[in-house]
């Protein structure tokens, strides 16, 4: 069982884990799901993103795709939910704060509905206990290193001032790149907006793939190739030149076969031990299938 700690760490489903899996409750992290709508018989229906599969997810968007030409819809963190989760860890005997590490505020409501959350379990809740939310300015592993270091912080007793700051400094430091097999769910579900130009002239010329990740929790373009493989070659000569390296993962959506591949080609040239996450519903709607992404964090 998760040790008890003075302050509680919240994050949400978009760091590509779920309230079941065993490093979460190891971390003893609380997990806030993102919401979903698909739909079904022309109606749409809301969803919690832990009420559906990694697998039955992908099956679901690609029946959407098919038959109605729509996406599912990602629309953030329920503020009611967060507020209920908040409110009981307030409740709990010696809790001293909460700090919430959410998904990019850039491309995701959940930072708004988080603080929505926390104003009103902070109005219902009589104690002196604070809650910090935190932009990760990143998504999926890079989000979940965030809430991970915070915890562990926790863990150790650092006050809620402390972990936040930590925070905040080691965001600086974590990249989260991706390549994309195609473009079509990036430019349905207007995610592509802010480099709607750059990316227009990329995909214009024959065969050429960007290189996405994310500066300062906003998408941009960090590279280009002339084909998604040697797209994927150069992203991983990226994350591995940023430096001395604490964390190294691999992303990828409903493609194990190419993550491997990517897994195999880091390991010839680093040495520490690389994560493998399929990065889950949120980042498979605006990604599409069969995307790949390195996830790396450098030393402070």
């Amino acid at each position: 069982m998760p040790m008890q700690r003075n302050v509680h760490i919240v994050t949400d489903t978009g760091c590509s884990y779920r309230p079941e899996d065993a490093i979460v409750r190891e971390h003893g992290i609380q997990l806030i799901p993102l919401q979903l709508s698909i739909l079904d018989n022309g109606s749409w229906t809301p969803k919690q993103e832990t009420e559906i599969a990694p697998g039955q997810f992908y099956s679901i968007m690609a029946r959407m795709i098919r038959e109605d030409g729509e996406l599912p819809r990602t629309s953030g963190v329920n503020p009611g939910i967060a507020r209920e989760t908040y409110l009981r860890l307030l409740t709990q005997e010696n809790t001293a704060g909460i700090v919430s590490v959410h998904i990019t505020a850039a491309h995701s409501q959940a930072m708004n509905a988080a603080r929505l959350g926390a104003r009103e379990a902070l109005q219902t809740y009589a104690g002196n206990a604070r809650i910090e939310v935190v932009d990760s300015q990143q998504l999926t592993i890079g989000q979940w290193w965030l809430a991970a270091h915070a915890a562990q912080l926790a863990a150790q007793g650092a006050p809620l001032e402390q972990i936040a700051a930590e925070v905040k400094e080691m965001r600086t430091r974590v990249q989260v790149l991706a390549v994309l097999e195609n473009f079509e769910n990036l430019k349905r579900g207007g995610r592509a907006d802010q480099i709607k130009g750059r990316l227009a002239s990329i995909l214009s010329a024959l065969h050429i793939h960007p290189i996405l990740g994310f500066k300062d929790g906003k998408l941009d373009i960090f590279g280009r190739a002339r084909n998604a493989r040697k797209a994927r070659m150069r992203m991983a000569d990226m994350a591995l030149a940023r430096g001395t390296l604490t964390h190294l993962a691999v992303l990828h959506t409903n493609a194990p076969e190419l993550g491997d591949e990517m897994r195999q080609q880091l390991a010839g040239r680093y040495h520490g031990p690389i994560e493998m996450v399929d990065a889950g519903p949120v980042l498979a709607v605006h990604a599409g299938e069969r995307a790949v992404g390195v996830a790396s964090c450098t030393m402070s």
